[in-house]
């Protein structure tokens, strides 16, 4: 597993927290979970988060919390605590589900 480097949350993010203050991930718009699985694969170099597969592009991956939304839903729109995660079955962000990863 490599180490990301987080970097700035994608603006169209950022603009839609500041209209909606209480709101969670699963409100966002699919215009927004783009940007944000966009600037994920850029910061990870279009590997996936777990197994650091190559990811060939935006529609063969996801966005996963870190920390599941479950346990922590006041980090849902932590851009910190969002990767891009690859599909492949019983892998990765769809095997791990709401158990806690040791990676922050």
């Amino acid at each position: 597993m490599r180490t990301i480097s987080k970097g700035a949350e994608p603006s169209s993010l950022t603009a839609w927290k500041r209209k909606k203050s209480h709101g969670r991930y699963n409100q966002l718009t699919e215009g927004v979970r783009r940007d944000i699985r966009d600037h994920a694969l850029k910061e990870q170099y279009y590997l996936c988060a777990y197994c650091c597969q190559r990811i060939q592009d935006i529609e063969a991956c996801h966005n996963e919390h870190i920390e599941a939304q479950n346990l922590n839903p006041g980090r849902t729109l932590d851009f910190t605590n969002i990767v891009a995660s690859c599909n492949t079955s019983n892998q990765c962000g769809a095997a791990h589900k709401s158990q806690a990863l040791p990676l922050i």
